[in-house]
């Protein structure tokens, strides 16, 4: 399966996870579903983009699939700018991070200070 399906994949069984947990009104790069927002990294003049947005409560949350790579500096560093606006709005980056993935996510965010919480996928 080559990564951008299997990424979509995850990304729709994620979303059904969050509809179980309460969220609400979804941006998704999905079918069916608005794009989230995207944001510029002005130093590099490139798009970041969360897997998917929802709002609980009134507040929208930021979700991100977490995914082994071998490119570690641009995902610490959309992580940290989705952390940093989560922080802004006073809701949460979530990270779901499919089988075999978890504790890399874990290991990225210990090490980077990333506030993020992590769901098994």
């Amino acid at each position: 399966m080559e990564v951008a399906e299997e990424r979509a994949k995850y990304i729709a069984q994620a979303v059904e996870l969050a509809k179980g947990k309460g969220f609400k009104d979804f941006r998704s790069s999905l079918p069916d579903y608005e794009n989230p927002q995207s944001f510029l990294e002005k130093q590099k003049d490139k798009e970041v983009l969360p897997d998917f947005t929802a709002k609980r409560s009134g507040k929208k949350h930021y979700f991100d699939i977490a995914m082994k790579t071998d490119s570690i500096q641009p995902l610490v560093t959309k992580w940290k700018l989705l952390n940093h606006l989560a922080d802004v709005k006073n809701s949460k980056l979530i990270l779901f991070a499919p089988r075999g993935h978890k504790a890399f996510a874990e290991r990225l965010i210990k090490q980077y200070k990333i506030n993020a919480d992590i769901l098994a996928l």
